[in-house]
């Protein structure tokens, strides 16, 4: 049953009397909708189709309870629906249909409306595109999509149609062709292709941040055993350290079994093919010395001098350790 009030509605003499908020004038007593009056026999017996803007309505009657380019729905808390005007929801107000919203699109997982081009979003309701434009929610607002390909603007990975979103840009993957750093996500590419960011060249720096100070990443892929590079050994974009491949080796440090670790000492086998050549030894400080052999007694490099009768330098670290070939012995 409607429950209703005392309170008479209508035209009292010559004046317009309103009911409370909320109810609703019928037969000159205010009616209190209370639960369930927007569907359901007792809706229909009060209110019928056609309803004008703003009048009460039943959602029984599909698209007839409102009249044209109107809807009937019950939104911003009210229990009793009424007739709302099409697209004058909001962006990001509470919708289930397009033709709701001013923006024309109506989100079904947020349950909301999108927002309009240029407008303020967020993430979750998403844009509304204008004509074959996508738009996409980019720092609280709509912003125009590119086309999907590397390279291009995007709001999340599904705007891209190839590779991934990544600082809202679209970006390949490792191995991914490329043209231009910023098509890649690490933000390298070499040789037409997306660097693949494994142990890193440059010690404590992530792919994309290596520098050589001559122009040119040093290699962000796996770093080869024993290889050595340093700022003085760059040259013309290259690692030119006899003991480093092209582009390759831990910039400041040594690469041992793939990984760059920081040295305190080392020593390089000036000719791996003649024993008397002797070495080159490099203390903690930097500093050069010719030396006649160098070995590694547990953790502390050992290097002798020339004419000297035992090692003289000798230097501990947590590892000491001789390369593959027996020519590099480094203390880390």
């Amino acid at each position: 049953m409607l429950a209703t009030s005392a309170v008479a509605c209508g035209i009292a003499g010559s004046a317009c009397v309103a009911c409370p908020s909320g109810d609703a004038c019928q037969a000159g007593v205010c009616v209190s909708p209370g639960s369930g009056t927007g569907t359901g026999p007792a809706c229909t017996t009060l209110y019928g189709k056609a309803q004008p803007g703003s009048a009460p309505c039943c959602m029984e009657y599909g698209a007839d309870a409102c009249g044209a380019s109107f809807f009937c729905a019950a939104f911003d808390g009210r229990t009793q629906p009424v007739c709302y005007p099409e697209r004058s929801r909001l962006d990001g107000q509470e919708c289930t249909a397009d033709l709701q919203c001013m923006s024309g699109i109506f989100n079904q997982e947020a349950r909301a409306c999108a927002a309009r081009p240029g407008g303020n979003c967020t993430p979750e309701v998403g844009c509304a595109p204008l004509g074959t434009q996508k738009y996409g929610c980019i720092g609280g607002s709509c912003m125009p999509l590119g086309d999907g390909s590397l390279g291009s603007r995007c709001a999340s990975t599904s705007d891209c149609v190839v590779g991934s979103c990544v600082g809202n840009v679209c970006v390949g993957a490792p191995d991914d062709p490329c043209s231009e750093d910023e098509q890649c996500a690490s933000n390298v590419c070499y040789d037409g292709q997306c660097c693949v960011p494994k142990t890193c060249a440059q010690l404590g720096a992530a792919c994309g941040f290596q520098y050589a100070h001559c122009g040119r990443y040093v290699d962000c892929g796996t770093c080869d055993d024993w290889n050595d590079c340093t700022e003085d050994s760059c040259s013309a974009g290259q690692c030119s350290h006899p003991l480093s491949a092209d582009l390759k080796g831990c910039f400041g440090g040594m690469c041992v079994s793939g990984v760059c670790k920081s040295t305190c000492a080392r020593c390089y086998d000036k000719d791996p093919d003649d024993f008397w050549s002797g070495y080159d030894y490099y203390d903690p400080s930097g500093n050069w010395h010719e030396v006649d052999f160098c070995r590694c007694d547990g953790n502390t490099l050992r290097a002798q001098t020339n004419g000297s009768l035992g090692y003289v330098y000798n230097v501990t670290c947590t590892t000491c350790s001789t390369g593959p070939q027996g020519n590099v012995v480094a203390c880390f």
